[in-house]
């Protein structure tokens, strides 16, 4: 997420897989988020610059980031690590998602 807020693309490619890929669930799209996006390249480019509001949180007991509004999650990044490489990054919006993210500074959402 460093690398994704302070535009460094050629570290976002040296995360990424070359098959990485993006996607949201139907929550996630009706508040904005794309449904797909796929490729190594692609991917670093929709984040470079990006997530510059997400908060470190756990998505039950898995690491994950997430934009809040007014102390509530409202959309989680959901990462698929693979061999130390990010393969995937689902965007979910859906109420059982977000019900699962803790603040992972020990805040819990309001929500």
């Amino acid at each position: 997420m460093a690398a994704a807020r302070n535009g460094d693309f050629d570290r976002l490619l040296r995360l990424l897989a070359p098959d990485a890929a993006v996607t949201g669930d139907d929550a996630a799209v009706l508040v904005g988020t794309p449904r797909q996006i796929e490729g190594r390249e692609e991917v670093a480019t929709f984040f470079s610059g990006s997530a510059k509001s997400a908060l470190p949180v756990f998505v039950g007991d898995r690491p994950g980031s997430a934009w809040f509004h007014l102390g509530a999650a409202k959309v989680v990044f959901d990462f698929t690590i693979d061999d130390g490489l990010v393969r995937a990054v689902t965007f979910r919006a859906a109420p059982e998602a977000l019900w699962r993210v803790a603040r992972r500074d020990g805040g819990r959402p309001r929500g």
